[in-house]
């Protein structure tokens, strides 16, 4: 068990909306190819400015974080890899080293029928798409399967909502016209603003605009362009008091928290082996007339008794192995390796700091017999 609780690992989620080729470059193959590369390149210098914040506030011990691994934060697209939008930040991602988890609207053999590489309307898929799509969701270190139903009105609704509740950062490339109803990229766009999550427009227009969308604005924050980006992360990782938000003392409880070591709990055995012995006892009216001078002499013989597992994470591990028996360890490893270690510090001492609050009361009353002798 290392000595003290793990530090979280920073991590940022971007997830992506938008238009498929219909609408980014209809017609010409060659102007789709051409129009890719430019879009692309707005998408880096997003993800590019991203990271390098990250790892400004990854690199400073004060934010509390882990310390940085040699790919630094970790950044996460979050992409339905349709054809278009969804597979320009997808790709873009991963050159610039983000983790790419894929979201897929229905079955994925039904949903590779959406790209069938006829560049005609009305799919304008280009060709190899099928090919592309399977590449990238090899590529992705995860996937979930929505339940939207092929055919239906709100088939790719299911699909949009997931994106927008796993993005701390939403990236649009949308030329914002209306839309096309559920699922569409300007009804998502709504959600996301009803949610506030940070919305990053790219407009696929002729000149190609990138900037953090603000509704306040009259030209919803087109001239500021991503100045104010730099805002919106930081008040989203910054721990609250490094944010201004709450007074300094609130990084002091945290820092302690940090520099807990692991205990046995000898000191706060007093209220449960006063129970235990008062629970031992027969009768309806035993309890109340047991001498308190012997659960005294109880508790104090349980002083020198370790009450905590040696090892928190390892004993945390087990009884969630245990529990989650039957489930596919395909989900549940990851589960138990990012959440044991820090579930199994917080546990054990929430639990030993509750018996030594209730242990100083139960050690106080039940020696109030010394002051009858």
């Amino acid at each position: 068990m290392p000595p003290h609780p793990p530090k979280p690992r920073l991590a940022f989620r971007v997830g992506v909306v938008g238009h498929r080729w219909d609408k980014l470059a209809p017609g010409s193959l060659e102007h789709a190819v051409a129009r890719e590369g430019e879009l692309g390149a707005a998408v880096r210098g997003v993800l590019l400015a991203i990271r390098e914040q990250l790892d400004t506030i990854g690199a400073n011990p004060l934010n509390g974080y882990a310390e940085p691994t040699p790919q630094g934060p970790e950044l996460l697209v979050v992409s339905g890899l349709a054809e278009g939008a969804d597979r320009i930040v997808a790709n873009q991602g991963l050159a610039a080293g983000c983790a790419l988890w894929a979201v897929l609207p229905f079955g994925r053999a039904r949903y590779a029928e959406d790209f069938d590489g006829r560049w005609m309307a009305p799919s304008w898929s280009r060709p190899g798409a099928d090919a592309d799509f399977d590449r990238l969701l090899g590529l992705a270190s995860g996937s979930v399967v929505m339940d939207g139903q092929p055919g239906q009105f709100d088939a790719y609704e299911p699909l949009g909502r997931a994106v927008l509740n796993h993005s701390d950062v939403l990236i649009a490339i949308w030329d914002g016209a209306t839309g096309r109803g559920a699922g569409g990229t300007a009804h998502l766009l709504m959600a996301a603003r009803r949610e506030e999550i940070p919305i990053v427009r790219v407009d696929p227009g002729a000149q190609i605009e990138v900037w953090l969308e603000d509704m306040r604005d009259p030209d919803h924050g087109r001239e500021k362009r991503l100045s104010r980006l730099e805002r919106r992360i930081a008040d989203l990782v910054l721990p609250p008091e490094q944010a201004g938000l709450v007074p300094r003392t609130e990084w002091n409880g945290r820092e302690a928290f940090f520099a807990e070591r692991p205990v046995a709990g000898h000191l706060g055995t007093a209220y449960k082996a006063l129970t235990g012995y008062l629970g031992s006892l027969h009768g309806p009216v035993a309890p109340i007339l047991a001498p308190t001078f012997l659960a005294w002499f109880a508790a104090f013989g349980h002083l020198f008794q370790r009450r905590l597992p040696a090892d928190f994470t390892a004993t945390t591990r087990r009884a969630w192995e245990a529990q989650w028996a039957t489930l596919d360890p395909a989900l549940s490893t990851p589960l138990i390796d990012r959440l044991a270690p820090v579930h199994g510090w917080l546990d054990y001492l929430a639990t030993y700091y509750a018996d030594r609050y209730r242990s100083a009361f139960t050690m106080v009353f039940s020696r109030a017999w010394i002051a009858a002798v």
